[in-house]
């Protein structure tokens, strides 16, 4: 101790706002039949948090607080997700708010576009369908009420992000394919900090393979634009899509020449941008994306999450090469020579016991690209 301590009228005054404060706690509101209310959710290294509000003449107040300590596996999650989590959790807590009311979720990530992209987390694929059953609306947060966030906010570390996506590069690759079954283009979108977002489109007109390659880079700069990222590196295997834009190929084409001038004014939004050719090898991620798409049903919407089968259907010790065909051995055309086979088999068929019918048939490796 030994140092002198003066008690002045400053601490006097701080110590009675201090007592007001801890004597007058915040009065949560009551919501009103049917209208409105808001959400904000943040995030910590260690935690996420909610606050449900209500708009009254101009103010926000609060109606309820949610926070949620992360497990061990969910401490490693992308920031994505872990900003996904903290929705999932308000809404598993507050589920009659949501069940009665039109929830507006402010935010300044593109939470919409990651929870309807989910092919890169399971997790993802499930939390959508979950919140897809409520009344949800997703929109950029243009300010923050000091009332409302002051009292909870971990805040997302949107000043460190921010910094970070003007000094490291969004990267982007996109793909187009054309076929005679249709046409359907791929995006990734990957954030400094390893975020995916993917996009798969089928084309409802009739396009060109270089028309789709064209139709593939505008779709991933318009998602770019649209969630503000700043700087971007740009990945196509179209030779042309990347000369004509580079000016290393003229556009005799008159469609050609729109979509290049497209794309010349959705690149004019960014701060940086570069584009390079890829070896298709190096694309299989977008490949895949526009593949999916162009040979889809394009009345059918569906979300595909990847999830990961860890170990065989099967139970054997000894471990053999696979080279046997499913089809001909389940119809007894082959011989199971190999015991592992054998067992895939027999796991088969106590599986298809339990139809009331069933047949198998086998088709060319052409007919099953997108089914």
């Amino acid at each position: 101790m030994g140092k002198n301590f003066l008690w002045d009228a400053k601490c006097e005054e701080s110590f009675a706002q201090l007592k007001a404060y801890l004597s007058e706690p915040s009065v949560l509101a009551k919501p009103e039949f049917g209208e409105p209310l808001f959400l904000y959710v943040a995030v910590s290294d260690s935690a996420v948090s909610g606050v449900l509000v209500r708009e009254e003449r101009g103010e926000q107040r609060p109606i309820y607080y949610v926070s949620k300590s992360f497990t061990g596996a969910e401490s490693r999650c992308p920031m994505m997700e872990k900003l996904a989590l903290a929705v999932v959790s308000s809404v598993r807590k507050l589920r009659p708010y949501f069940q009665s009311h039109r929830i507006i979720i402010l935010t300044t990530q593109p939470l919409r576009t990651v929870l309807h992209s989910p092919s890169e987390s399971g997790r993802l694929a499930k939390w959508y369908v979950e919140l897809s059953e409520y009344d949800i609306e997703f929109r950029t947060r243009t300010c923050a009420k000091a009332q409302v966030l002051a009292d909870f906010l971990i805040a997302l570390p949107l000043a460190s992000s921010i910094s970070d996506n003007v000094e490291v590069p969004w990267t982007l690759y996109v793909d187009g394919a054309s076929s005679r079954s249709g046409a359907g283009i791929g995006v990734r979108l990957t954030s400094p900090t390893g975020e995916v977002i993917e996009q798969s489109f089928r084309l409802a007109f009739s396009a060109s393979n270089n028309e789709a390659e064209y139709e593939s880079f505008l779709a991933g700069l318009r998602l770019a634009v649209g969630i503000g990222v700043r700087r971007l590196r740009a990945f196509c295997d179209s030779q042309l899509v990347t000369n004509q834009f580079l000016g290393e190929y003229e556009t005799k084409d008159g469609r050609m020449e729109a979509y290049l001038s497209t794309a010349r004014e959705l690149v004019a939004k960014f701060e940086d941008f570069e584009i390079t050719k890829i070896p298709r090898s190096e694309n299989s991620a977008a490949d895949a994306l526009a593949s999916l798409a162009s040979t889809s049903d394009p009345a059918m919407t569906r979300i595909i999450p990847v999830e990961v089968i860890q170990f065989p259907s099967i139970r054997l010790e000894s471990s053999n090469v696979v080279t046997r065909l499913v089809t001909n051995q389940f119809l007894g055309e082959y011989e199971t020579k190999d015991g592992r086979m054998e067992a895939y088999l027999s796991t088969a068929r106590e599986l298809v016991a339990k139809f009331e019918d069933f047949e198998i048939t086998k088709i060319p490796r052409s007919e099953n690209s997108g089914q």
